[in-house]
């Protein structure tokens, strides 16, 4: 830093001159100093960046000699990370843990079906549906034999009868009426 001094100081001002020029001289004879370095590194990353475009280039002209396209690469890229995911210990676990949680899933639902099956059979052989299986039977042959009336009395006429637990005859006397 320059010292304050009077204005006009002209050996103070050369001091100061002289001085400054030493110190600038000395860290530009030093090989490894602060200001060389980022020169050197500047160039040398351009000289880099040079390279490494002319070898990019050089890249390209080669695949497109040889009649690789950007499709081509994006399938080869592709199909080697299928092979790479199906090929890791994570892809194989969670392939048999699927098997195996499926599997059982398959057994559940069999099981499930067959009790289904079992209670469907034993509500079948019941008294109840014994009962209402007759009563059904019994309003259709009265349809099919009567045949007359229109389907409204049929209707409420099974209805009366499952009502009263017993089959009737009022089809007849509702559409002699």
């Amino acid at each position: 830093m320059r010292p304050k001094e009077k204005s006009g100081d002209f050996i103070s001002e050369l001091n100061y001159l002289l001085f400054s020029k030493i110190v600038a001289c000395s860290f530009k004879l030093q090989p490894p100093t602060l200001t060389y370095f980022p020169c050197q590194l500047e160039e040398e990353i351009t000289t880099l960046k040079q390279v490494l475009a002319s070898k990019e280039n050089r890249h390209l002209e080669l695949k497109q000699k040889l009649g690789i396209t950007p499709l081509n690469e994006l399938r080869q890229n592709f199909s080697k990370s299928w092979y790479d995911m199906q090929t890791s210990t994570a892809y194989k676990k969670t392939s048999e843990t699927l098997s195996t949680a499926g599997q059982r899933t398959s057994v559940a639902f069999s099981n499930l079906g067959n009790a289904i099956n079992r209670k469907f059979g034993d509500m079948r052989n019941s008294p109840s549906f014994k009962s209402f299986e007759e009563k059904v039977e019994s309003t259709v042959s009265n349809i099919k034999v009567r045949g007359a009336g229109n389907f409204e009395e049929v209707l409420s006429s099974a209805a009366q009868a499952s009502a009263q637990g017993t089959p009737t005859n009022n089809v007849m006397e509702n559409s002699e009426r």
